[in-house]
């Protein structure tokens, strides 16, 4: 039902170049601030911070440089930052992400945090980014997020080696970013 109504909104989206380009910016501002958060939940870990915390740090800013780059040539011109006038949804997302990220940081504890967020957020991404993948490929716009789609899916199974042991937690963290999903997404 929801998958539905979202690639829905996905197609009308891609149609009007400049809507996709605030809507590639806001993905943009939202990658970037899953990478600062992984940088800051592990700059106390400095001893200990290993190859692939380090490795998904850097993807995740590359794909929030993905983003604003394909946005910017969508929308012919730069789009500084990410304010309200380029971004779709800018205090939505915002709102999102921290609400997600203070739930389940508070559910966890702040040692198992890092894990949990991103083991939620990236389904999160892989699923919405199949979505947006599909309705690419239904449209005349050239773009193709399959490299980035595989590395969302190599996260996903880090974290799952992670924390994915524990369905009973999964279940319910991943109900309550539904929910923050379903308040703050696509109408």
């Amino acid at each position: 039902m929801m998958e539905a109504s979202v690639h829905a909104y996905l197609v009308r989206l891609i149609a009007d170049r400049e809507a996709h380009a605030k809507f590639m910016n806001m993905l943009s501002m939202l990658e970037h601030m899953g990478s600062r958060k992984i940088m800051v939940s592990q700059m106390h870990k400095q001893e200990t911070l290993t190859e692939d915390t380090l490795k998904h740090l850097a993807e995740e800013a590359r794909h929030a440089y993905f983003f604003k780059r394909q946005a910017e040539r969508a929308a012919g011109h730069a789009l500084d930052g990410w304010t309200e006038e380029n971004t779709t949804a800018r205090v939505p997302a915002l709102m999102y992400f921290g609400r997600m990220d203070a739930g389940i940081s508070k559910e966890v504890g702040d040692d198992l945090a890092y894990y949990w967020v991103s083991l939620i957020i990236e389904l999160r991404a892989c699923w919405l980014y199949r979505i947006y993948q599909e309705a690419l490929e239904a449209s005349d716009y050239q773009l193709s997020l399959k490299s980035l789609i595989a590395e969302e899916d190599g996260h996903l199974e880090e974290m799952f080696g992670a924390c994915g042991a524990d369905t009973q937690r999964l279940r319910a963290l991943s109900t309550y970013e539904t929910e923050l999903f379903k308040n703050s997404g696509p109408r």
